[in-house]
């Protein structure tokens, strides 16, 4: 990892002296689409955070911390893309990396890329309502894995299929490890009305955890804040297995946006099959009257892009958001945890964003006494 940013600087150059499309005169124009077309994106992430109860466990009670430093390097050639995405916050960290083939409405990719499931987890990190995506996502082990992925879309659907293995970095037993593997896919479709865009999805998928088990744990709406250990199912009662399913629905129009999932995930344990839930229901009103566009390729909603930036003389996007987020376990004694959150974001422009989340999780059950309150502020920029 040490020799990644001697590789980093050493392809800049030849990023920076690339030639863009718009720099071909007439007579290299018509075999630009034969030369790879070389591009260097990147976006930072700085949060800080006002920690109370289990939340701040072994932490201050402020945290703040770059909580993303990425840098992606992609070459386009022909119907391929060769993508190389590195997180430089923390102790550093690879995200998608891989090649992609892309043909008639038709795609299939090889490498580590977030697998198929959950609206909120896939939307791109930056652009969702709130800074951190539900907590289902992080509890039930969504994230970028190692593997192949296929999918086919029209204008009104998509699917998508993927077989993997754990993550680049990950070693943890969240489902991420070396020696694991399993399946997933996803279904999605929508619709045009007038009343606004509608998406509904399904998503499916199961893990082998070869030995290791797994655990459920997640932090209310910051990462900078310590993790909630909701479920150990490693050592003598190690899960073998589990089998995770969803649902979601979004609606949008312009200046409004509401979104949901449920989810499950059983575990095939020593003592028989458990399950625990999640679910999430959010909404938005973009006071500046902002619409989120939809892909259909990949079944999900992107940020706001202000209609009349500060650049332009306007205001931007300025948007206010709430949140409620839920975590059953009571089939294995463990109580329910309930997230409410509100937030507030102002985009002055493109790539740029000033956010602030607040949320109380609160806990019944075995989780009852275990509170926490977050309020978290994030200023993000990109290019």
């Amino acid at each position: 990892m040490s020799l990644l940013p001697t590789v980093v600087a050493a392809l800049l150059p030849a990023v920076a002296s690339a030639p863009s499309a718009a720099s071909y005169d007439t007579a290299d124009q018509a075999s630009s689409s034969e030369r790879p077309q070389v591009s260097l994106s990147g976006q930072a992430f700085f949060d800080a955070a006002w920690l109370d109860g289990l939340v701040a466990k072994n932490t201050d009670a402020q945290e703040s911390d770059v909580r993303l430093a990425e840098l992606v390097l992609k070459a386009e050639f022909g119907p391929f893309t060769a993508a190389a995405g590195y997180d430089f916050s923390g102790d550093g960290e690879w995200r998608d990396f891989g090649l992609v083939w892309a043909g008639n409405k038709r795609w299939v990719s090889v490498g580590q890329f977030k697998e198929p499931a959950s609206l909120d987890k896939l939307t791109v990190q930056g652009q969702g309502l709130f800074n951190e995506a539900a907590s289902l996502t992080s509890a039930f082990g969504l994230t970028r894995r190692l593997g192949v992925q296929a999918g086919s879309y029209g204008y009104r659907w998509s699917l998508t299929g993927a077989a993997f293995t754990g993550s680049m970095d990950g070693t943890d037993t969240q489902g991420r490890g070396p020696g694991q593997s399993g399946i997933g896919a996803r279904l999605t479709a929508n619709w045009e009305t007038e009343a606004g865009r509608v998406h509904v999805g399904a998503y499916g998928r199961t893990i082998d955890y070869d030995g290791s088990g797994v655990f459920a744990a997640s932090s209310p709406n910051t990462k900078l804040g310590g993790k909630t250990l909701y479920l150990d199912l490693t050592g003598a009662n190690a899960a073998d297995s589990s089998v995770l399913s969803g649902l979601e629905a979004a609606w949008s129009r312009p200046g409004f946006y509401v979104s949901g999932e449920v989810a499950r995930m059983s575990f095939d344990l020593p003592t028989g099959d458990e399950s625990a839930t999640g679910a999430y229901i959010q909404a938005s009103w973009a006071i500046t009257g902002e619409s989120r566009d939809y892909s259909a390729k990949k079944g999900r909603f992107s940020g706001l892009m202000p209609t009349r930036p500060v650049s332009e003389g306007g205001i931007g996007a300025l948007e206010i958001n709430a949140r409620v987020d839920r975590l059953d376990f009571e089939n294995f004694n463990r109580g329910r945890a309930t997230a409410y959150s509100i937030g507030v974001s102002w985009t002055p422009v493109e790539d740029v964003r000033v956010s602030a989340n607040f949320t109380a999780e609160r806990g019944s059950g075995y989780a009852d006494g275990k509170d926490s309150d977050v309020l978290m502020v994030r200023l993000q920029a990109g290019f």
